[in-house]
């Protein structure tokens, strides 16, 4: 049997991966807007919730991927067992 914590770590890992990524064009973006003080631009909406709310979803990704971590590292060995005791199930007698 898969350890399914693996399977969760790649799409919260992705997850972050896209947050981080966005939340890195909001801080250039906030960096032109800046430099252009003179030319007020529109914002796009995704770009003010990053402004409001980025910190704490990086943060709270992040501590997801942390716990994921621990739990797939943490249930390796049951994970085996499981795998092991299917094997030998599916063996037939005498082989």
């Amino acid at each position: 049997m898969k350890n399914p914590f693996y399977a969760l770590l790649i799409v919260v890992g992705a997850l972050f991966a896209v947050t981080a990524f966005a939340y890195g064009v909001m801080t250039l973006h906030a960096v032109r807007t800046v430099a252009d003080a003179g030319h007020r631009q529109l914002q796009h909406p995704l770009l003010g919730w990053f402004e409001q709310y980025g910190n704490l979803a990086l943060l709270v990704q992040l501590g997801i991927l942390g716990a994921l971590t621990c739990a797939a590292i943490g249930t390796d060995g049951y994970w085996d067992r499981q795998a092991s005791l299917s094997e030998s199930s599916h063996e037939q007698p005498g082989e």
